[in-house]
């Protein structure tokens, strides 16, 4: 006659336990609706930072908007890019710069943005098209690669 405990380890799982399951495995896995809103919402708060870094000139937190793996444009080195986004803002007495019109687009952990920039000081007025790539680094979204028309 088989024991008691031969036939708890032979038992199924009762529905209560595989519904249990199922909760957390939604809990854990928030359905691509949910997900989507939320990136976009990081999004938009990356550029936020990034805009207000560049007006109010604070370095260390525009350059902590671009990805690791940020190549510019025009072959230069990473740190010969900073080097001159450094020289050319902190140059600046009054930066006004202002996003309008943003449109985000996700593929998977790859984002485009795009938006008409204002971009204002004393000595330059400039409104025109910038596009923006971002890639999500662990748990932040960053900027990859960027350009104006």
């Amino acid at each position: 006659m088989p024991s008691v405990s031969d036939a708890q380890s032979r038992a199924q799982p009762t529905p209560f336990v595989e519904k249990s399951a199922q909760v957390v495995k939604n809990v854990v896995n928030p359905a691509p609706t949910a997900m989507r809103l939320d990136d976009r919402a990081q999004i938009r708060q990356v550029l936020e930072r990034w805009s207000q870094a560049w007006s109010s000139r604070s370095m260390d937190a525009y350059f902590d908007q671009y990805a690791t793996s940020f190549v510019p444009a025009g072959g230069l080195s990473r740190s010969a890019w900073e080097k001159v986004r450094r020289q050319r803002i902190l140059s600046k007495g009054q930066i006004t710069h202002e996003i309008r019109d943003l449109q985000v687009t996700l593929d998977g952990e790859m984002a485009t943005v795009k938006f008409e920039q204002l971009y204002a000081t004393a000595q330059t007025h400039w409104v025109g098209p910038k596009i923006l790539r971002l890639q999500r680094e662990g748990v932040r979204w960053r900027i990859i690669s960027e350009s104006a028309n």
